[in-house]
């Protein structure tokens, strides 16, 4: 039987075994997380390594890629090796386990967390490993990412809009201030489901506040041109 895989256009993710699908909200975080050529970069929970090779797509970056899956690093490994872009590195580590060993700072940060902090997780275990908030709560996630960011860093994450208050407040606990924020709606007249949000180590005015819609009103059928600008440079249906 074929590996299943998800086709970029400039890389392939194969998302066989037990790490979590190529899935929307990792290519939405990808596609709009600011990154710069020359950034060192690191993708806290890399799952298939998809959002690590989303910004390489974009800049010429170091990017250290991070889980606690050996199988989702194993996998990460195998799509970095085949994608056209050289400095990406996984490692089979938690986050606070890497925070010990490291003394260099990032430019950038990105993580799709967890979302199950309250759910029943999933029976299956590599699922548990991947969905549920085993140590990467958000009081532990922003402490340690505030640690690892340099004075002019930014650490950007995706999170549900139901529950945004403990986010927002583990934030600001720790000093981190929004810079853009996207509210992802999944149609027009639905509420947000997503937020797409860029935090800072340091005092700044709000960049921007904006809405993203991802499909066009209910029985229109196809998404919006705001939606394809975003993700087209990787789709190839777009």
């Amino acid at each position: 039987m074929a590996e299943p895989y998800f086709q970029f256009r400039q890389f392939r993710v194969y998302h066989y075994r037990d790490a979590l699908k190529v899935g929307t909200d990792g290519v939405l975080l990808g596609a709009w997380a600011e990154v710069n050529d020359g950034e060192k970069v690191l993708d806290i929970g890399t799952g298939t390594g998809l959002i690590a090779l989303m910004v390489s797509q974009r800049a010429k970056v170091r990017v250290d890629a991070i889980d606690i899956s050996p199988a989702a690093v194993r996998l990460a490994t195998e799509n970095f090796a085949r994608a056209p872009f050289s400095d990406l590195h996984a490692s089979d580590c938690g986050l606070s386990d890497w925070l010990s060993g490291q003394y260099a700072q990032y430019d950038l940060l990105v993580c799709n967390p967890p979302y199950f902090t309250h759910a029943q997780p999933p029976a299956d275990g590599a699922l548990h490993l991947a969905k549920h908030t085993i140590g990467l709560d958000p009081a532990t996630l922003f402490n340690e990412v505030k640690r690892l960011l340099r004075p002019s860093g930014r650490f950007s994450t995706i999170f549900p809009a139901q529950g945004q208050e403990e986010f927002f407040l583990e934030a600001r606990r720790n000093g981190l201030e929004v810079l853009h924020l996207t509210a992802v709606h999944p149609l027009p007249e639905r509420p947000a489901k997503r937020l797409l949000v860029t935090f800072v180590p340091r005092l700044v005015d709000m960049e921007s506040n904006d809405t993203l819609i991802l499909e066009n009103e209910a029985g229109a059928r196809g998404y919006t041109e705001a939606y394809k600008q975003l993700t087209g440079p990787y789709f190839l249906r777009f």
